[in-house]
């Protein structure tokens, strides 16, 4: 039977027989990842011994042996993994974004535009832009688009006098554009000032734009706008306790940009959502309880603007907006 018979009626899978394929396709995520570094060991070792002994056809063959087999492992761990991908998506993903939002496209493979994440302003300097796991649809009348991001600066640097480039993250995490669709009189940008080795970043203490009356916003947040108007209507008491209590529990840095009738909502996780990473595929249900996790703090977020009368419930000749 081939691998595209395989994968029909996936949706009518026992949860036994899914988590079965799942354990089959996590083995090959990690064969993609050990398999070029334990073969050039491998190669390494082969070429020491052949030339300690000047067997130079043996050494060449080494080499192309090692170089095969790495190429086979990683192409064939390559196009596993793929199906890894589409299988998570059509058999455990998909439905569970259907309880959330109404979804009008997913791409396991597609993200948000490079554009649109640039016109946010909220992540300076990055070349490259990857990303997972494209929604499109709408939560409860708002439309979104949601994806993973993973955006790098290009870097160069000299290693023995060589010039030489390199890749460093900025920002790797959750995106999210929410269209409320009233456009305000000026952009307003939430920086979180977070610090640590892991956020590969010091305590941001530039200074903001405007100063509010909670001083641990003020700390947790450089505020951007040039009119402090706009931004004590958007930042209600309410809303900044929100982010403050919802940022405990999130573990990452949080970034937001209100502008051109859209709030963009940037969460640097350090990882991707909907990973198998730390949850046993033995057990479905806690696979779809972390995927529900991973989705609650941009669902939280949005439930609190929508409470937001300025963003959602005001008249358009209000002066706020353009």
């Amino acid at each position: 039977m081939n691998e595209a018979k395989q994968d029909m009626a996936v949706n009518e899978l026992s949860d036994v027989e899914l988590a079965g394929k799942l354990r089959d396709l996590k083995k090959w995520t990690f064969i993609k990842k050990a398999c070029v570094p334990v073969c050039v060991v491998v190669g390494f070792v082969c070429m020491a011994l052949f030339a300690a002994q000047e067997m130079w056809a043996g050494l060449i063959a080494s080499i192309v042996v090692a170089l095969a087999v790495a190429a086979w492992l990683f192409f064939a761990a390559n196009s596993k993994t793929a199906r890894l991908k589409d299988l998570m998506g059509s058999a455990v993903t998909m439905p569970l974004l259907r309880e959330v939002f109404e979804v009008t496209s997913y791409l396991p493979s597609g993200h948000i535009s490079g554009q649109e994440v640039r016109s946010a302003g909220l992540i300076e300097e990055w070349d490259r832009i990857a990303g997972s796991d494209f929604i499109e649809g709408t939560y409860k009348g708002i439309q979104i688009r949601y994806s993973d991001l993973h955006l790098e600066r290009e870097e160069e640097y000299y290693d023995e006098g060589k010039r030489k480039t390199r890749y460093v993250t900025v920002f790797k995490g959750q995106w999210l554009i929410c269209d409320f669709q009233k456009e305000l009189a000026a952009a307003l940008r939430l920086f979180e000032r977070k610090s640590g080795t892991k956020w590969k970043s010091v305590r941001d203490m530039s200074r903001s734009s405007i100063e509010t009356e909670n001083i641990e916003f003020n700390k947790k947040f450089r505020i951007l706008t040039v009119d402090g108007h706009t931004a004590f209507y958007v930042l209600t008491p309410h809303f900044m306790e929100h982010l403050l209590a919802a940022d405990e529990t999130a573990d990452a840095a949080s970034f937001f940009c209100f502008m051109d009738g859209k709030v963009h909502i940037a969460l640097y996780s350090g990882r991707d959502s909907f990973e198998l990473k730390g949850v046993k595929v033995s057990d479905m249900e806690a696979v779809r309880n972390k995927f529900r996790r991973d989705l609650k703090y941009m669902t939280d977020m949005m439930d609190e603007l929508l409470i937001n009368d300025i963003l959602f419930k005001q008249r358009r000749n209000d002066p706020i907006f353009t």
